[in-house]
């Protein structure tokens, strides 16, 4: 810049992409079709390797990528190894603090309690006193994936 203008022997131009790449936004919605698929490894996959641009997207981006790995170690029934509530718990509260922060905070809230009674479901058939009945009921609500989160927006 010489006297407030540009220099035209200095100027030149740069290419900036698409902005939808250099955003992320093509990326999130890959990573919400594959957690609407419940291909939950990929989903997580892809929430964890996004890099956040507004200030509720980090909490966002990490709870969803912690839920994808929770609702895959469901499909696996590592529920059974040990409870997952704490962790569900943990994801819960991020998404809970990007609802805080999100400008249309309904839909997510209510991601989010749809989640929490998913984890409690789960919990309570974990820690049934019937486990051959409770086994069973364990295994129609994974198969169904009912009253599971409902399909990411």
């Amino acid at each position: 810049m010489r006297d407030g203008q540009p220099v035209p022997e200095t100027v030149r131009f740069v290419a900036l992409g698409n902005a939808y790449d250099q955003t992320g936004f093509l990326e999130a919605g890959k990573g919400r079709e594959l957690f609407n698929r419940c291909d939950f490894v990929a989903a997580a996959e892809t929430f964890g390797k996004l890099t956040p641009l507004l200030s509720g997207q980090p909490d966002l981006l990490t709870g969803l990528a912690k839920l994808s790995q929770l609702l895959h170690r469901w499909d696996l029934f590592q529920h059974y190894e040990h409870s997952l509530s704490a962790e569900f718990e943990e994801a819960s509260r991020h998404l809970d603090r990007a609802a805080y922060s999100a400008a249309d905070r309904s839909p997510l809230q209510a991601f989010v309690a749809d989640v929490r009674r998913l984890a409690h479901g789960i919990e309570e058939v974990t820690t049934a006193a019937k486990p051959a009945l409770v086994t069973t009921a364990g295994l129609l609500l994974n198969a169904r994936k009912t009253p599971g989160p409902r399909p990411l927006r």
